[in-house]
């Protein structure tokens, strides 16, 4: 029997939070803005590379139609490799490429977007928040040319308060992760919050204490 699944919520600046979500209403995405536990896990082992929040809540926003990427994360480990071979900043994680343009480079902090050309195009770098804005201000007047009504309809749509506080982008986790890890100085512990896509870990030890540390420090099924 499958293990039940809860989901620990990334930490995103409202600002970001914001742009995402009305990324998402642009357009039309319904899918939960939640990624796999085991998939994020994989990625970083396979890029040796702790990402924050922000990113992972870039790649759970689940708008790649728009974006026009293939933000799959099973995909990450060979894109950043093959953006670094072409000389894209050895920093940074490539996401994607934008088809015949762009390998798509953020830092581990997920703070700016570096636009890589494949070919002939000029290098970027701007703030994510700036980078998203533009990319909404364009699909905004796409949808006003369309002859769909229904899909012109979501240049107008409303985000309310309710809607932003409702979107929660997440790491999907299995309760028997199990939540008991243990430390060689600390002993055993239970994690209480992941973060930073589980590169760090919130445990509260057998000795009452609250300590976040590195998930490479610990062992155990909660921190695999």
């Amino acid at each position: 029997m499958l293990a039940p699944m809860s989901v620990k919520s990334l930490e995103v600046p409202e600002p970001i939070r914001r742009r995402l979500f009305h990324l998402r209403v642009l357009s039309g995405t319904e899918t939960e803005p939640v990624l796999s536990g085991s998939e994020v896990r994989n990625t970083m082992r396979l890029l040796d590379t702790p990402l924050g929040d922000v990113v992972w809540a870039f790649l759970a926003n689940g708008d790649n139609r728009t974006l026009r990427l293939d933000p799959r994360l099973s995909l990450i480990p060979s894109y950043t490799k093959e953006a670094h071979d072409a000389g894209m900043p050895r920093g940074l994680v490539c996401l994607g490429r934008i088809p015949d343009r762009y390998y798509f480079g953020m830092p581990p902090s997920g703070a700016y977007v570096h636009l890589y050309p494949i070919d002939d195009d000029d290098e970027r770098q701007l703030p994510l928040a700036q980078w998203l804005d533009e990319q909404i201000a364009i699909i905004t007047e796409a949808l006003h040319e369309s002859d769909d009504d229904d899909i012109k309809g979501r240049a107008f749509q409303t985000i309310t308060a309710d809607d932003l506080a409702a979107f929660e982008p997440g790491v999907e986790m299995a309760e028997d992760d199990s939540r008991k890890v243990t430390h060689k100085k600390f002993g055993e512990g239970e994690i209480l919050r992941e973060l930073e896509g589980g590169a760090k870990l919130e445990i509260r030890f057998e000795d009452g204490q609250v300590r976040t540390l590195l998930a490479r420090f610990v062992e155990g099924p909660g921190a695999a």
